[in-house]
């Protein structure tokens, strides 16, 4: 890998997402003590450089899932230190403070995301006191609460999620003490709960994935 630039803040748990010309990376914990900023950076994909900020979320949180339209930016979930169900969204093109979107139906962190160019979905999670394995979906045009998909074939969080325009997959995650390798899809456009994909190579946790042609890219 090449160095891309640096963030405005040094922080992790954030949440990324983009169009096809602009990444937008919404912030999470800082050091030190786990501080949280509601910060929203971008970036200009093709052009190297640091990032610049956009603006802020409706809500100071971290461990949020974030996942795109060719058009808007959505952020879901999180710790603000409390779980949340809240779900926002910014309009990518336009750099602006996030607006409120509707809720989960639980309040949850470090779900798992992925979108068709219409649809978003959001799985798993860590309420207390265990893991989920709820997967929720919204249609990312309008606002309005998420609604039931179906089911993850386990309770688990802190995974990854990647998809195209058809089918989704969600990668690892964890459910203390183990970490997982499983890799299970759904079928973005209809309902239904999800099935085995595959296994990855390791189990891990708090990890990135992307794709080629995920619901971001016109």
């Amino acid at each position: 890998p090449t160095d891309f630039g640096d963030v405005t803040t040094a922080s992790y748990r954030s949440g990324c997402c983009s169009s096809s010309t602009r990444g937008i990376i919404a912030l999470g914990f800082v050091t030190p003590a786990f501080g949280i900023v509601n910060t929203i950076d971008q970036v200009t994909i093709a052009t190297l450089g640091n990032a610049t900020n956009f603006a802020d979320l409706s809500q100071t949180r971290a461990s949020m899932s974030s996942l795109s339209s060719p058009t808007r930016g959505v952020f879901a979930g999180g710790v603000t230190p409390t779980r949340v169900d809240t779900i926002d969204y910014v309009t990518i093109a336009t750099a602006g403070d996030a607006t409120d979107f509707g809720n989960l139906q639980a309040v949850v962190d470090s779900p798992m995301a992925m979108a068709s160019t219409t649809r978003g979905i959001v799985g798993g999670g860590y309420p207390s006191p265990t893991n989920t394995n709820i997967i929720n979906y919204i249609t990312i045009a309008s606002t309005g609460d998420a609604t039931d998909f179906g089911d993850l074939t386990g309770l688990y969080s802190v995974g990854s999620a990647t998809s195209n325009s058809i089918r989704g997959v969600f990668c690892g995650g964890y459910t203390s003490p183990s970490k997982h390798n499983l890799m299970e899809f759904v079928t973005i456009a209809t309902t239904g709960n999800a099935s085995d994909f595959g296994d990855m190579l390791y189990s891990r946790r708090d990890f990135g994935a992307c794709s080629d042609s995920h619901g971001g890219l016109s």
